[in-house]
């Protein structure tokens, strides 16, 4: 007998999410998928319909329940459908940027363009999925399109996905603990709250120039790609140096901050970077689209010692304890006891200090095991072609800006959304260059460095 999935009990950090929420700060994020030649309006509406299907959350809303307290439920009027116009046609204007999941599922979808080429713009509710899950529902939609278009691509497989596994989204299964385990953890958690709770990092200097006219407008973000030659040089900096790619991103954006916020009469503080890790592990393959995400933090203060190899060893030297003591845990566990006290999460995120100074989320290859064929490297879902894939994670209060990074078809790119109400357009265009020109930099600096010297293995 198949247990019945509604209703659901929103997991802590759908929790949080949601009481995270404001008309100011929507917690919500944008996915902008770029194809050409266009793609056809009924195909790509039947693909929706079936994607839906496929992920529960995302055709669900949150009711309250007196047992379980607030819970997802099913929502079969009204569902997530694609508002189609032509190329110049705004996005949201008459519908809001908030979504009310007591109201309306956590999704939207916009189209936009001709024959030519088409922009789809997909909207999430952080609260029902976060950002892996939105590639993972827009590569199921792009394969639905492919599989609808017949020919050569009619027998596409799908990822296999069981909606199940939604009961046991957001958590990993713990080991046997002994009394110094727990101990030990319970110490972690608390120095790691107490730091996270109590030690307001530096907020991103707004520019003294206001915009004109403040916006809380969520779908609008800049992006940049990075040269190709950037992009080597970096790759042979990470082999010198046996740091990642992330560690590098976390470094220049702790040097552009501080160079920014100098530029702005505020040299000097302390910086927190909010940096969102997967809990997803190889078992999570079949999840449905939904948030099973936690946070780690890196906090520095700023200092003339940033651009050296020390510095960015320490930073490596952090995330690989990330990666090895699974902290991002520990903040989830804080979050559970804190859920435990009626109204303190709410209260928690009701004050106006600043809980990180950014967030940057490094997604890593997107699509990269699609079984869509590839055109030139990039993924090809009938005459359709993805051209570029784009999207930033939402902000809250005095988190003014955050990014992603992304490669896609072989090349990294970057994607800052900030504080509208306090950045315009232009100003945010500024701060992604001198991110992308600290990249350079590193990039350059990298070429005086000698290669390190091959070891043969051969007959080892």
């Amino acid at each position: 007998m198949t247990t019945p999935l509604f209703p659901l009990p929103l997991t802590t950090l759908e929790y949080y999410y949601w009481c995270d929420d404001s008309d100011a700060y929507p917690m919500t994020f944008p996915l902008e998928l770029r194809f050409a030649p266009g793609m056809r309006r009924q195909q790509l509406e039947d693909a929706l319909r079936l994607t839906l299907v496929r992920h529960p959350l995302l055709t669900s809303l949150i009711a309250g329940d007196a047992k379980h307290g607030p819970v997802w439920i099913p929502h079969d009027n009204d569902l997530p459908s694609i508002d189609w116009d032509h190329a110049q046609a705004p996005l949201g204007a008459t519908r809001g940027d908030r979504m009310d999941l007591t109201r309306k599922p956590g999704l939207r979808v916009w189209a936009r363009g001709d024959e030519q080429q088409t922009r789809v713009l997909l909207q999430f509710h952080h609260a029902c999925c976060d950002g892996l899950a939105s590639l993972q529902f827009a590569e199921d939609l792009m394969t639905h399109y492919a599989r609808l278009g017949g020919g050569d691509l009619r027998e596409v497989p799908l990822r296999p996905l069981d909606a199940t596994r939604l009961f046991k989204r957001g958590s990993q299964a713990a080991p046997p603990m002994s009394w110094w385990t727990i101990l030990r953890d319970w110490a972690v958690g608390a120095g790691l709250w107490t730091r996270f709770a109590w030690q307001s990092p530096m907020v991103l200097a707004a520019p003294s120039t206001p915009p004109a006219q403040p916006s809380t407008n969520s779908l609008d973000f800049s992006s940049q790609t990075l040269p190709a030659g950037v992009l080597s040089s970096l790759r042979r900096m990470m082999s010198h140096t046996d740091c990642t790619l992330n560690d590098l991103l976390l470094r220049d954006l702790l040097l552009t901050m501080r160079t920014w916020n100098a530029s702005q009469g505020f040299p000097g503080g302390l910086f927190r970077i909010n940096v969102p890790v997967s809990l997803r592990g190889r078992t999570d393959a079949d999840l449905p689209a939904a948030n099973a995400l936690s946070f780690v933090f890196l906090t520095r203060r700023a200092s003339g010692g940033m651009a050296t190899d020390s510095f960015l060893q320490g930073i490596h030297r952090e995330t690989e304890t990330w990666k090895r003591w699974n902290l991002g845990l520990y903040f989830l566990g804080g979050l559970d006891l804190a859920r435990g006290i009626p109204g303190l999460i709410p209260r928690f995120l009701r004050r106006r200090a600043s809980l990180a100074t950014v967030v940057l989320s490094n997604v890593g290859r997107v699509f990269a095991r699609s079984p869509l064929p590839r055109q030139q490297g990039r993924v090809r879902c009938g005459e359709p072609v993805l051209q570029s894939v784009a999207g930033v994670p939402p902000i809250r209060r005095n988190t003014r800006a955050s990014i992603v990074a992304l490669n896609y078809a072989g090349q990294l790119s970057l994607h800052m959304r900030c504080d509208a109400s306090l950045f315009e357009r232009s100003q945010r265009d500024r701060l992604l260059r001198r991110y992308v020109d600290q990249l350079a930099q590193s990039a350059r600096e990298s070429e005086s460095v000698p290669a390190r010297p091959q070891v043969a293995t051969e007959g080892l």
